[in-house]
């Protein structure tokens, strides 16, 4: 197994040696196979089993993340006419983790801090102007910082530099919202990708910060687990969420990110509350790109079915943009952008 944690993608390919084959009973298929489970989430892989081997290679895909655990390989035994099944462990159990996808788009707002600086810009450093560093002279450079002293022991040209100065140490505290009720928005099956994507959106922003010398906190408020929340991947979302008071007393953030669903319930309290803390507070709500493609009559949709380029998730829009609505009318808050 991978000792460290896989990115989400895939295929991966697993090495099984086999200590000890069986033969082959006739009128029957033999299957080396192995599951990984987490929640609801299952990833499979599978390989057909031959006596003059002692190796298999299973290969997994859809590798969706998640602490996967399995009971270990197994062989699958199963009659050419499907009467029965039935499954066989042959090996030690072990886990599989595999983190988010990053996603961060070049076009999202930007993060603004208390002092109204762009968190989210790649910070460059400054060199102070005791110049301290030298390095060879190039034409173009400020003849000015040129190192006569050094010129005239060497006959080459130099110019002094400044020593390079820390940034400003900068943080940002972000809230994951995963309170709230889809309300019928979503059917039950598009909830768990929803829920990915937002992950996915949180990962590549604090990369994204991380590259730009930011210092973040990142929390998830919990409460309680929502009543119509769907059972195989319980509890996604909450009806209650609280920045931890321990967090806000901390007083070194300068601003704040709040990532929330289109449906969140909690979102407004605890915009309310870190600006409340003297926090700048930023909120985004991530949308996966899910309407319905333009260019088509109403009648080519009905002949075609075009719904099925549909990737369910358009509903979502009207309720996030009702939402930002909502929020950009609250004090301290600085921004509040769909991406």
């Amino acid at each position: 197994m991978p000792e460290q944690p896989l990115a989400g993608s895939g295929p991966l390919q697993l090495n099984i040696e086999i200590e000890k084959g069986f033969p082959l009973v006739p009128g029957c298929m033999v299957r080396t196979m192995i599951d990984f489970r987490w929640h609801g989430r299952i990833i499979s892989g599978a390989a057909d089993y031959h006596t003059r081997s002692r190796h298999a290679v299973l290969s997994l895909s859809s590798l969706r993340r998640g602490d996967f655990t399995s009971s270990g390989p197994c062989f699958e035994i199963a009659d050419a006419a499907g009467f029965f099944r039935f499954r066989l462990t042959a090996g030690a159990g072990g886990g599989l983790i595999v983190n988010p996808s990053p996603r961060f788009d070049a076009s999202f707002p930007g993060i603004m801090g208390i002092g109204g600086e762009n968190l989210s810009r790649t910070i460059r450093k400054k060199r102070s102007d005791e110049l301290t560093e030298s390095r060879q002279y190039y034409p173009g450079d400020d003849v000015r910082r040129i190192n006569w002293r050094t010129f005239a022991h060497t006959g080459q040209l130099f110019i002094r530099l400044g020593e390079e100065l820390p940034n400003p140490e900068s943080h940002l505290l972000i809230i994951t919202d995963l309170s709230g009720s889809d309300s019928g928005l979503l059917k039950p099956e598009r909830l768990d990708p929803y829920l990915d994507y937002i992950v996915d959106s949180l990962a590549g922003i604090i990369e994204k910060l991380g590259d730009a010398g930011i210092n973040v906190e990142c929390i998830f408020p919990q409460g309680k687990p929502a009543a119509d929340t769907a059972a195989a991947l319980a509890p996604l979302w909450w009806d209650d969420a609280e920045i931890p008071p321990s967090v806000i007393k901390k007083k070194k953030h300068g601003g704040c990110l709040i990532i929330c669903p289109a449906f969140s319930l909690q979102a407004g309290r605890l915009c309310s509350q870190a600006a409340g803390a003297g926090m700048s507070v930023n909120v985004m709500v991530p949308v996966p790109p899910g309407i319905k493609p333009a260019g088509r009559s109403l009648l080519r949709r009905l002949i075609f079915k075009a719904v099925k380029d549909d990737a369910g998730f358009s509903e979502l829009l009207p309720s996030a943009e009702g939402l930002m609505s909502g929020l950009r009318e609250l004090k301290g808050v600085v921004s509040a952008e769909i991406i």
